[in-house]
């Protein structure tokens, strides 16, 4: 499966989804997290009209190393914007700990 099938994907997804969407955007510091890019991602995610749009970093040690977030001048960039394209952004920045709950079946 290529990228732009994911996101046609996403698209229908997005339009067919009777009930409240939110997106998470994982944002990787010299991966995603240029200008262009963040206004492109962020357009993209405009497009399929989330109720919320989640910006997240890296919260748990990752499988490759040397891989992390961006500094928070970057995450501020981010923000500002994704809030351009979109009514509601929030970030997803802290760290969740090391429990793990399952209840029920």
């Amino acid at each position: 499966m290529q990228l732009p099938d994911v996101l046609s994907g996403m698209q229908t997804f997005g339009s067919e989804h009777a009930g409240e969407l939110a997106t998470e955007t994982m944002l990787i510091e010299g991966v995603n997290d240029d200008v262009a890019r963040l206004d492109a991602v962020a357009a993209f995610v405009a497009s399929l009209q989330p109720r919320t749009a989640y910006l997240a970093v890296p919260t748990r040690p990752t499988a490759e190393p040397g891989i992390h977030g961006p500094d928070e001048a970057e995450m501020t960039r981010a923000f500002q914007t994704f809030a351009g394209h979109l009514p509601r952004v929030e970030y997803l920045i802290g760290y969740e700990g090391d429990t793990f709950v399952a209840v029920g079946d």
